[in-house]
């Protein structure tokens, strides 16, 4: 969002990326961070197995994959571990076991222009790139907002300006909202490079990932 708040904003008010946050998260979904992740053929372009953002799982907690290049497979698509969310893996204990091959794995192949919503907890990786060219993913992450404040991770300060985040959204989005929460998200709201400036003055650490290291 620091570099191309126009283009992450018109991404995030999308009518997809607006019934995902609407429909999986609920009506106080707010997004928490935006990524781009560049991954390069190289023989250190592989992504270990882990975990993000270990919470209690009393609420929903997203990582949105919106994918502008292919991820054949063969080519270090995602892998991931079914019903492995549920829980803090041990993940040196099975990669000293399994390396690559850990049971109930998954390859995920998708063209540019997919997108995959994932468990912020599931255990993933990819492997190494081989084919040239790049590989360009953005992520979003969504969790609402009761949870960020259950948790305690960030502040409420923090949280109160990830609200004011969503009502930029809101305001420039034409997807249906409820309308309590689209009002009260709303409500107040300067010009976007205002509100942008202030978010980007508070900046907090997110909740680690579990590499098991």
């Amino acid at each position: 969002m620091a570099f191309y708040p126009d283009a992450v904003l018109d991404l995030l008010a999308s009518p997809i990326l607006m019934a995902i946050a609407r429909d999986i998260c609920g009506p106080d979904a707010v997004p928490l961070q935006c990524d781009a992740l560049f991954k390069h053929n190289h023989l250190e372009s592989e992504i270990s197995w882990h975990q993000d953002a270990l919470h209690a799982r009393k609420f929903p907690y997203l990582n949105v994959g919106i994918y502008l290049d292919d991820a054949p497979l063969g080519d270090g698509c995602l892998q991931y571990i079914t019903k492995s969310q549920h829980k803090k893996q041990d993940i040196g204990k099975l990669v000293s076991q399994y390396g690559w091959d850990l049971p109930d794995m998954v390859k995920v192949p998708v063209k540019a222009g997919d997108i995959l919503i994932q468990d912020m907890m599931v255990l993933h990786g990819s492997q190494m790139k081989r084919d040239p060219g790049v590989r360009r993913t953005i992520y979003v992450e969504m969790r609402p907002a009761t949870a960020v404040l259950d948790q305690g991770a960030q502040s409420r300060e923090w949280m109160a300006l990830r609200k004011r985040w969503m009502g930029i959204v809101l305001r420039r989005s034409k997807s249906k909202w409820p309308e309590d929460s689209y009002t009260a998200l709303t409500k107040d709201l300067k010009s976007d490079s205002e509100e942008i400036e202030k978010i980007l003055r508070l900046r907090e650490p997110p909740i680690p990932a579990n590499y098991g290291l």
